[in-house]
C-alpha cells in the first residue's frame, strides 16, 4: 500500500520500524493530549479507583442486609482512601506486569487479585497487605 504524505511517497509494509519513523517525520504533533492523558491517569488513580473500591462496599452492605445510601459511596475520602490508592496501584501493576509476560500471567494475576478492593474495604488492609509475607494468603483461594 502506498500512501502520499506531505508529498512524500511512503510504502506501508507491515514493519514497526519503518511505521516510527514515518510517525517522528510527521509536520506537528498533538500536544494537547499529552495532559489530557495525565490527567485521565491521575483521575483513575486518585478518585475513580477508590470509589470503585467503596462501591463494592456498598454492594457487601446490601447483600448483608444493612441500610445503604449515596453517601456510603464517598465514604473512601473519608476513611481507608489511602489503602485503596496504594492497593489500586499495587494491583494495577502486577496486572499490567502479567499482561506484558505474554498475556496468560496477567490474566492469571487479575483473577486471583480479583477480591482485593474487598479485603481493602471490609477488612481494613492497607499497604502492608500486599508485603512478602500476605502473598500466600493473596494468592490462594481462601480470599
Amino acid at each position: 500500500m502506498v500512501t502520499i504524505l506531505n508529498n512524500e511517497k511512503y510504502d506501508f509494509l507491515p514493519d514497526a520500524g519503518r511505521s516510527y519513523s514515518i510517525g517522528w517525520k510527521m509536520d506537528h504533533f498533538e500536544w494537547f493530549i499529552v495532559p489530557l492523558v495525565m490527567f485521565a491517569i491521575a483521575y483513575g488513580v486518585f478518585v475513580a479507583g477508590p470509589i470503585s473500591y467503596r462501591v463494592n462496599w456498598v454492594f457487601l452492605k446490601a447483600i448483608r442486609g444493612e441500610r445503604i445510601g449515596i453517601k456510603d459511596i464517598f465514604m473512601v475520602f473519608q476513611k481507608n482512601y489511602w489503602n485503596a490508592v496504594v492497593a489500586n496501584i499495587v494491583v494495577g501493576v502486577i496486572v499490567g506486569l502479567g499482561i506484558v509476560m505474554l498475556i496468560v500471567p496477567g490474566i492469571i494475576f487479575a483473577c486471583r487479585l480479583a477480591f482485593v478492593p474487598y479485603l481493602v474495604i471490609d477488612r481494613d488492609m492497607g499497604g502492608k497487605y500486599f508485603s512478602w509475607d500476605s502473598w500466600p494468603f493473596l494468592l490462594s483461594s481462601q480470599a
